[in-house]
């Protein structure tokens, strides 16, 4: 059986390597389509992407970090200032 450390290891990995996708796929557009807003959650996909990196640096700080920034790091990431994304 795999352990739990195991299955967040490789869900990392499945993220990782769709997001490396998604960054070729966004690369792949004309400039003016990468920042085109286009009404959803946030304007641009873009502006979607980085929202998708900040909630990782969201959860290694708040989850896996305690609420304790890493070096270098803030503590403020996706607009937030506590609880979940979006809740500041």
């Amino acid at each position: 059986m795999r352990s739990e450390f195991e299955t967040i290891r490789e869900l990392y990995r499945y993220n990782s390597a769709v997001r490396k996708k998604y960054l070729r796929a966004i690369w792949k557009l004309p400039p003016r389509q990468r920042y085109k807003n286009r009404g959803a959650s946030f304007p641009s996909l873009i502006d979607i992407y980085m929202h998708v990196l900040d909630a990782y640096r969201w959860w290694f700080i708040s989850v896996y970090g305690n609420g304790k920034a890493f070096k270098g790091v803030t503590t403020q990431v996706c607009g937030c200032t506590e609880g979940a994304p979006n809740s500041g």
